[in-house]
């Protein structure tokens, strides 16, 4: 009989679990890897603002990211558990009416999502949300100003040739990103930041005094703050991510592979940070679809420049491990037209509207109700472009009879609203459907509520 060292004994039991046959050459053995530790990556919560009456429950459903992270643990703390508190499986409890912050952690990595929890009186009705819409005023002398309004009341953030093109509200303040046309007569990337008594408290001018540039998106996660855009280099538009103010190029550097590009949007999940928009691929000749996570790029666009022509990506959104991206791809043949479209984890596409004639469409927005999914834009319909609302997997809503987009739309509390646009310039804010009031004046290019 053979005779094993005690080491190499220890040594194999770390390593696999066997089971001998017969004979002295391991015939019919069996090995068992260990399990590899696959870390957390990130954390998003289902629901990022919520109301609740006093004595109220409600549970928040948090997604630890990746789906196969080994430790799924997290931990959760209320900023203010007198008002609202929080138990460890995630279910919050109201105590008293105003406003706490709830934070999940994850136990690996530290990864942190927070829900806003507004507490109101049972007994009084409930107030009615904040919203905020970005867009522009045509003055005298039909030059566009960059304005905010707060439940139809205008703010205008700039004297200058402007216009806002995005809205994000966070804590005490409402950020805008856009653009001015600055002293030196180039187009500024801008942010504004509007205080909580509806004042102009900060204009930063995001891009260097000799390059034009824009913004043309916001996102604030924590403490960062997160602008979409391009600023001319290199001969070319470049998009570009500012992360608190600092730039940085998405754009390939290779001009010679790759021509402009651009980002339209902007969301962050956990550590992730998406980016969507377009580049141009100078071998395809033409913009591809374009989605940048931590600034690598994916292109969404088909290569088959035989069949595909170019293509957009205009938004995106995170829903637990799932990345949603929309915007057009044209397609060639009898019916050359550009057609709305959604790709889910970079798959893919999946066309909206015109699918099967030859009428264009287009997608300009993505967000969630619960579990749901829905693309705001526009599609053809009796020869007109109509503000659209299509369901992923469900039914298609047609958000007004006249000649319209619906360039935003976003969901709060249950609630559905969407900004259309009729006729290229008069803004209605749609909310479930029917119109909620018309912009006293101007056209709204973004909404955000709060």
């Amino acid at each position: 009989m053979k005779t094993i060292a005690p080491a190499l004994v220890f040594t194999a039991l770390l390593f696999s679990v066997t089971s001998c046959g017969s004979d002295d050459y391991g015939r019919g053995h069996d090995t068992i890897d260990i399990p590899k530790n696959v870390p957390v990556t990130g954390v998003t919560l289902e629901e990022q603002a919520v109301q609740l009456e006093v004595n109220a429950k409600k549970t928040l459903i948090a997604n630890v990211i990746p789906k196969g992270a080994t430790n799924k643990k997290v931990s959760w703390i209320s900023s203010k558990p007198d008002i609202a508190s929080i138990s460890t499986d995630g279910v919050v409890t109201a105590h008293t009416p105003g406003q706490t912050t709830i934070t999940v952690t994850t136990l690996d990595g530290g990864k942190k999502a927070t829900c806003e929890v507004k507490v109101i009186d049972g007994s009084q009705p409930p107030s009615a949300p904040n919203v905020y819409v970005a867009g522009y005023v045509i003055d005298g002398q039909g030059n566009g100003r960059a304005t905010l309004w707060k439940n139809n009341s205008p703010l205008q953030l700039s004297s200058l040739v402007s216009q806002a093109n995005s809205v994000f509200a966070s804590d005490n303040y409402v950020y805008v990103a856009g653009y001015e046309t600055n002293t030196q007569g180039r187009l500024a990337a801008m942010l504004w930041r509007v205080n909580s008594a509806f004042q102009l408290d900060d204009a930063r001018r995001l891009t260097d005094v000799s390059r034009d540039g824009k913004a043309n998106a916001v996102f604030v996660s924590g403490n960062v703050i997160y602008v979409a855009g391009y600023e001319y280099s290199q001969g070319r538009e470049v998009a570009t991510l500012w992360e608190n103010y600092i730039p940085k190029y998405l754009g390939n550097s290779n001009s010679g592979t790759y021509g402009k590009s651009d980002a339209s949007a902007v969301f962050v999940s956990g550590s992730d940070v998406y980016v969507a928009g377009y580049e141009r691929i100078h071998s395809l000749g033409r913009e591809v679809a374009t989605l940048w996570k931590n600034s690598t790029p994916k292109y969404l666009g088909n290569s088959n420049s035989g069949t595909y022509g170019k293509s957009d990506a205009s938004a995106v959104f995170v829903l637990g491990n799932d990345v949603f991206t929309v915007g057009k791809e044209f397609i060639y043949g009898s019916q050359n037209r550009s057609v709305a479209t959604l790709w889910k984890n970079n798959d893919t596409p999946i066309s909206f509207g015109s699918a099967t004639t030859s009428l264009d469409s287009d997608a300009r927005a993505i967000f969630a109700l619960g579990n749901d999914v829905y693309v705001a834009g526009h599609e053809y319909t009796n020869m007109i472009e109509t503000a659209t609302l299509w369901k992923v997997n469900g039914n298609t809503q047609r958000l007004s009879s006249y000649q319209s987009q619906a360039p935003s739309a976003y969901s709060f509390n249950g609630s559905i609203y969407a900004l259309v646009v009729e006729a290229g310039f008069e803004t209605s804010m749609w909310k479930d459907g029917d119109i909620l009031y018309r912009l006293s004046q101007g056209t709204g290019k973004s909404v955000f509520v709060k």
